[in-house]
Parts: structure tokens; sequence; C-alpha cells
């Protein structure tokens, strides 16, 4: 939840200051594409780890923990990326269309939750 709740302040932040104006507009343009290609590639890098995690809700949850923590974090990580890409894109080119993949990361987020992750 630290990781959701740390994207929506910056998210929140990122809407209440006004775009910066030295921003032209074809970086503007570039970086919206750029928004919905790291969004693509993270969403589904995190989807496939997801799926090869083995659902152990029978086995102890330190076990699991501790021989799938760092998949777990890469997982996440491809997800808070593009989801403070997408926050970033959005100040820069004051376009709505990359909270777009910030909404996306951060939905995936939720549902790839700890206790969903084991299968508990």
């Amino acid at each position: 939840m630290a990781l959701v709740t740390g994207i929506v302040l910056l998210t929140v932040v990122f809407s209440v200051l006004p775009p910066p104006a030295a921003v032209g507009p074809r970086l503007q343009q570039l970086l919206v594409y750029l928004a919905f290609g790291f969004g693509a590639m993270g969403c589904a890098g995190s989807l496939i780890l997801a799926s090869r995690l083995p659902r152990e809700e029978l086995r102890a949850a330190e076990a699991w923990w501790d021989a799938h923590f760092g998949e777990v974090m890469v997982l996440w990580v491809l997800l808070d990326g593009p989801a403070v890409f997408g926050a970033a894109a959005h100040f820069l080119s004051g376009s709505a269309l990359p909270l777009v993949v910030t909404a996306v990361a951060l939905l995936l987020l939720v549902l790839q939750a700890p206790q969903r992750l084991r299968g508990g």
C-alpha cells in the first residue's frame, strides 16, 4: 500500500501544479507515447512474472516470501516505474492521457497485493 499511496500523492501534486512552459509540443507528444510504451511493457512484464509465481496457500507465508521476494520486487518495480512516469508525463505534457497508464499500473499493483500473489 505504500507504493500505491506514494504514487497517488505524487500524481495529485503533479495535477495541482501548472505544467512548465519550457516543454515544446513535440516533446509533449513524445512523452505521451513513451508513457504508453513504458506502461505496456511494464504491465505485460508484471503479468508474466505474476503468472509464473506458484500459488501455495498451504505453505507457510514466510517460506514463500523467502523463496520469491526478489521476483515480487521486480514485479512491483515493473509497475511502479510506468505509474510514476505516467504522472510525470502528465505534468510535463499537460495531457491527461498518461494518467491512464498511471491508473492501470495502480490497479495492477492493487490486484497483485502480497496475499493475492501467494494465493492466500
